[in-house]
């Protein structure tokens, strides 16, 4: 018996530290790829209400993780002190498992940059497909087939990812205010 809750604790460490592993250390350079015009960051942690997770949920038109309920922020400011925008890390499945995300948003709440850090993904690590993104806010569709092309073998990994992009701005929107409309709680 004894044996089996040291196996049971052991994979609940495993799966908590696996689930939260980008907000356990400072993670520099992954922001310095994902904002390369930030010359310092400030880390804000945000805690959705109910009504911003409804917002959040209704636009995307799915269930939030409960992580992105708490999203970790990483604002970038530029050599004079003003934001140049603000990063957050999301998590997707693809067909070959996670994909571990950083979304970059200028302050007006576009898209400037996805990168993608863990993955096993094939077709989509490629700055073609990347770029279709940059540009793009939380109202665009983001959509493979529609707005975002993908290619026929990677087409669920593409729409995982764009799904993703448009869940770190739908967030950064309802926490921070980022690209801020009539509506957004």
């Amino acid at each position: 018996m004894r044996a089996l809750t040291v196996v049971a604790a052991t994979v609940f460490l495993l799966v908590a530290t696996t689930a939260t592993a980008h907000d356990r250390t400072w993670p520099g350079k992954k922001l310095g790829k994902a904002l390369p015009q930030a010359k310092s960051f400030v880390q804000r942690v945000a805690s959705l209400g109910p009504a911003q997770v409804a917002w959040v949920e209704t636009a995307l038109g799915e269930p939030i993780r409960s992580e992105d309920k708490a999203p970790t922020f990483y604002v970038g400011t530029g050599a004079d002190g003003r934001s140049v925008g603000v990063v957050v890390f999301v998590d997707a499945t693809g067909d070959n498992g996670k994909i571990e995300i950083g979304v970059a948003l200028d302050p007006a709440g576009r898209l400037v940059n996805v990168v993608l850090y863990e993955h096993s993904e094939r077709g989509v690590d490629d700055r073609a497909f990347l770029d279709q993104l940059t540009g793009k806010t939380a109202a665009s569709k983001l959509k493979v087939g529609d707005d975002i092309q993908a290619n026929d073998d990677s087409k669920h990994a593409a729409q995982a990812i764009a799904s993703a992009a448009k869940r770190g701005a739908l967030l950064a929107m309802a926490a921070l205010g980022l690209g801020q409309k009539a509506g957004t709680p």
